[in-house]
């Protein structure tokens, strides 16, 4: 059983192993640090795309040094395929098995899985994107790994509920995206992304949602009035010391509602 904690760092915010940018070192030398939220690796590609992705092989090895070098500290892995037909999108997925199952007694009890389906046309259909996505969950579950699938938000609400009620998928994560009806810009973004976790939630998604594009408490608990049980927090979030606490204290108020 693999512990995380409910609020999370974007994919990427922090690099591939937690390594961060620049300006995360600097941090780190004024005392900073980021253990109080889950982190999420930038998506890896099963094979190298050039001025892309560096691909598995070379980051690999760097979840598996995380591991053994913080195994209280779990984390999230993340694939995200790039081919552009299903069969080769399934193909990446078998060789990101393949080669993390040689692995995967080094990440067993400290990571789980999140696997990237926001490059996918929400407008191919329900059956065409609900067979793509079940395939894919049935090959990395050969991996054993806590499983979190993550869409966009406009991704429709049958594909949601097919994957949540998959055997392999432990949780969902909604990425917040722009409303199409309205535009893209960042005012609409939460609205959006809170108005398709509670759609999911009342087609009858049981599994555990987590919702992105946290910016403040407020913006937690109206994802959480929502439907959301879990909080992604960006760049801009993570870096405001302050505003990160305020979110992480209402997300524990709000896991004592949940337990009381």
């Amino acid at each position: 059983m693999v512990n995380f904690k409910s609020v999370l760092c974007e994919p990427g915010v922090l690099g591939f192993s937690g390594e961060g940018t620049w300006y995360h070192n600097a941090a780190r030398k004024l005392g900073m640090d980021w253990t109080d939220v889950t982190f999420v690796s930038e998506t890896v590609t099963a094979v190298p795309w050039p001025n892309i992705n560096p691909g598995l092989d070379e980051i690999l090895p760097q979840w598996v040094g995380r591991a053994q070098q913080m195994p209280a500290k779990p984390f999230l892995i993340s694939f995200v395929a790039m081919s552009g037909s299903p069969p080769l999108r399934l193909d990446e997925a078998q060789q990101f098995t393949e080669k993390v199952g040689k692995k995967q007694p080094w990440l067993q009890g400290v990571a789980g899985l999140l696997v990237e389906f926001g490059e996918l046309d929400a407008d191919r259909g329900k059956d065409s994107l609900c067979a793509e996505v079940g395939k894919t969950l049935d090959e990395l579950g050969e991996l054993h790994l806590p499983l979190v699938a993550r869409f966009a938000a406009t991704m429709p609400v049958p594909v949601l509920e097919f994957t949540g009620r998959h055997p392999e998928c432990n949780a969902l994560w909604i990425a917040s995206t722009g409303d199409p009806r309205i535009g893209l810009t960042g005012r609409h973004r939460l609205p959006f992304t809170a108005e398709k976790v509670a759609l999911a939630r009342a087609a009858g998604v049981k599994t555990p949602i987590i919702a992105d594009g946290v910016r403040g408490r407020l913006d937690a608990f109206g994802l959480y009035q929502a439907g959301a049980r879990g909080f992604g927090i960006g760049q801009t979030t993570l870096a405001r010391p302050r505003r990160r606490r305020q979110i992480l204290a209402m997300a524990r108020r709000l896991s004592a509602l949940d337990e009381a």
